[in-house]
C-alpha cells in the first residue's frame, strides 16, 4: 500500500524566503545608510559652526540634538564657547572699570592735590596776616589730604576688587552674639551721630564665627559710607541678626532718600564688600525694592 504526497509549491516557498532575506537586508542597508547620512550632516552642520565661532562670531549658537557621543561633543563646545564668552565679559567689564577709576581718580587727586600745594606754598613763604589765617590754612590742608585718603581708599577697594592678588586674611573666632552687639551698639555711632535711629532683632545667638577685624571694619565702613551718602535719617536702621543651619545671617535695611541728584554709583564699595565676605567662605548681597535697600551677609558657624 503506498501513499505519495506531492509539494509542488515549494520551489515558490524557497524563492519567496530568499526573497524575503534579500529584501530584509535592503531595508536594513538603507536605514543605516539613513542613519549614517543623518549623523554625517549633523556632523558637517557642527563643522560649519565650528568655522563660524572661529571667525570671531562667539555668539552664534551651536546645535544641540540627539542623545550619544556627537551630542556630547556639541554640548562641551557649547559649555567652553560660553566659558569664552565669560571670561571676555569679566574682561571687558574689568578694562572698563579700570578705565572709570583713572578718569575718576586723575580728576579726584589733582583737584585736592592743586589746592593742597597751592595752601602748602602760602605756607611755606608765610603769606597769611595772623595766627587765624595760618589755623585757617591748615584746616584747609588737613580736609584735603583726607580727601585724598578717601580717593585713596577707592583705589585700594578696586584692587582688592579686580586684583589678582590676595592678602592672607588673620582670622579670629568670636561669638555670634558679640558680633551682633557691636553693630548694633558700635559700628553705627557715625549714622546715630548723623540723626538717625537703628533698631535690632537679635535672635538666640550661641555660635561662633572665624573673621579678619581689618576686613570686616571695612565692610562696615563702606555700609556707613553709604548709609551717610543715600539713607533717610528719618527711618530707622534695621538690622537683624539671627543663625540658620551652619550660617550666621545679618540683614541691614534702610530707607533711601528721595533725591534726584545722585550721581551713578560704580558699586566698588558693594563689590569690595562682597570680595571680603567670599574671602571670609561667606556672602554679601544687596537688592532695592522700592526706596528700601537691603544688605544681607552671612558667615559660616564655626567651633570655638
Amino acid at each position: 500500500k503506498v501513499q505519495l504526497e506531492v509539494y509542488l509549491d515549494m520551489n515558490y516557498m524557497y524563492w519567496a524566503d530568499v526573497a524575503m532575506y534579500v529584501t530584509g537586508g535592503i531595508v536594513f542597508l538603507l536605514l543605516l545608510l539613513l542613519m549614517i547620512h543623518h549623523k554625517i550632516r549633523y556632523i558637517n552642520r557642527l563643522e560649519s559652526e565650528l568655522k563660524i565661532l572661529g571667525g570671531g562670531n562667539l555668539e552664534y549658537p551651536i546645535t544641540i540634538k540627539g542623545n550619544d557621543e556627537i551630542t556630547s561633543l556639541a554640548e562641551g563646545i557649547t559649555a567652553l564657547k560660553n566659558g569664552f564668552l565669560e571670561e571676555q565679559q569679566m574682561k571687558a567689564e574689568a578694562e572698563k572699570a579700570n578705565m572709570e577709576l583713572v578718569t575718576a581718580m586723575s580728576h579726584d587727586l589733582r583737584t585736592p592735590l592743586t589746592s593742597l600745594i597751592g595752601y602748602l606754598e602760602l605756607l611755606n613763604m608765610h603769606r597769611y596776616e595772623n595766627e587765624e589765617q595760618l589755623q585757617k590754612y591748615l584746616e584747609y590742608c588737613r580736609k584735603k589730604a583726607f580727601q585724598i585718603k578717601k580717593v585713596s581708599d577707592r583705589l585700594f577697594e578696586y584692587f582688592l576688587v579686580y586684583g589678582k592678588e590676595e592678602k592672607e586674611l588673620q582670622l579670629q573666632t568670636i561669638p555670634c552674639e558679640e558680633m551682633a552687639e557691636d553693630l548694633c551698639n558700635g559700628q553705627f555711632f557715625d549714622w546715630q551721630d548723623h540723626g538717625g535711629t537703628i533698631g535690632c532683632q537679635i535672635g538666640n545667638l550661641e555660635g561662633f564665627v572665624q573673621v579678619d577685624s581689618e576686613y570686616m571694619q571695612r565692610v562696615m565702613d563702606n555700609l556707613i559710607s553709604n548709609l551717610k551718602k543715600y539713607g533717610d535719617p528719618q527711618f530707622p536702621l534695621e538690622i537683624e541678626a539671627k543663625e540658620q543651619p551652619d550660617m550666621l545671617h545679618i540683614q541691614v535695611t534702610n530707607h533711601i532718600r528721595d533725591r534726584k541728584d545722585y550721581p551713578e554709583s560704580t558699586q566698588i564699595g558693594l563689590k569690595t564688600c562682597r570680595k571680603i565676605m567670599e574671602n571670609h567662605g561667606g556672602n554679601f548681597t544687596w537688592k532695592q525694592e522700592n526706596n528700601e535697600f537691603m544688605i544681607t551677609i552671612t558667615l559660616p558657624l564655626v567651633k570655638a
